[in-house]
């Protein structure tokens, strides 16, 4: 939620949902779908937070706009 503040200042988180986990050897990879409003604007936004299964760091977060 840090980083999706931190990318969308003024939005509000108004609804989301957890679409599970995919995992490798040493890593894993968290889905979430935000929706979000920005004033009169709403919007999706996928998220993908990859993070290492041993120590549980974070790797990388993605982020991707969707209209639905």
């Amino acid at each position: 939620m840090k980083k999706v503040k931190q990318k969308y200042p003024n939005a509000q988180v108004i609804d989301y949902a957890h679409l599970g986990r995919t995992s490798t050897v040493n890593t894993s990879t968290e889905s979430f779908k935000l929706w979000l409003r920005d004033g009169k604007k709403e919007f999706g936004v996928f998220i993908d937070i990859t993070f290492d299964k041993g120590t549980e760091q974070i790797i990388k977060v993605t982020f991707k706009e969707s209209t639905r």
